[in-house]
């Protein structure tokens, strides 16, 4: 993206928290962290076109509890 990030524009954006995994560790180089050991444990906020989709690791759009009840009353 030539103009980076700026107010008012559509961009998706994905927030890692290294110390979610301890494969990570030590983190002397962020990028080789990211690309050789990291796992979707250290997802931490998505943002897509300036939405919030994944928060705290957990999905804004998705009630895990209800689609497990759900999914449980499916298998019985």
């Amino acid at each position: 993206m030539p103009d980076g990030v700026t107010e008012g524009r559509n961009a998706d954006l994905t927030l890692p928290r290294f110390d979610r995994d301890f494969a990570c560790r030590p983190i002397l180089d962020p990028a080789a962290s990211l690309l050789t050991t990291a796992s979707p444990k250290i997802v931490d906020t998505v943002r897509v076109a300036g939405e919030v989709v994944v928060a705290d690791g957990r999905s804004t759009r998705i009630d895990v509890a209800a689609l497990t009840a759900e999914l449980a009353a499916l298998s019985s």
